[in-house]
Parts: C-alpha cells; structure tokens; sequence
C-alpha cells in the first residue's frame, strides 16, 4: 500500500475550507435570530446544531471536490497525447 503525505499546505486550505463554512453557518445563525427576533443566547445555544451542518457542508463540498477531481483524471487518460 502506498504511504500518502498530507503537507502543510493541504491542512491549512482544508482549515480555512472549514472555517469559512463555520463563518457562514454562524451568519446565517445571526440572521435567522434577527429575522424571528430571537435572544441572542441562541446564538451560543444552537452551537452543536451550528457544527452540525458545518460538518454536513464540509463532507458534500468534499464529495463535490473529489468527483471533480476523478472527472479530470478520466478526462486527462483518455485525451492524452
């Protein structure tokens, strides 16, 4: 089995990929409070619910991420010159 090596820069773009969702998730949080007119606690209690569908984003971007990839590994075998 082939030893694989996640680099530095790898972990740090899926970190900032994951912080961004976390960000967006969060705003979207904030709106939601403002537009129900909501206590603001909700926007600590609804933490878990927040991680949640950040972690669900983060997996389907990834699934969106990897078909890409594999669509131009196929595209570059069969068009090679």
């Amino acid at each position: 089995m082939k030893d694989t090596v996640i680099t530095r820069q790898q972990k740090i773009k899926e970190l900032i990929y994951l912080s961004i969702l976390f960000l967006l998730v969060c705003i979207l949080n904030l709106i939601s409070i403002v537009i129900y007119k909501t206590s603001f606690t909700e926007l600590f209690s609804e933490i878990p619910r927040v991680l949640l569908i950040t972690g669900i984003l983060y997996f389907i971007i990834l699934l969106i991420r990897i078909l890409i990839h594999g669509l131009k590994t196929v595209y570059r075998s069969l068009f090679k010159k």
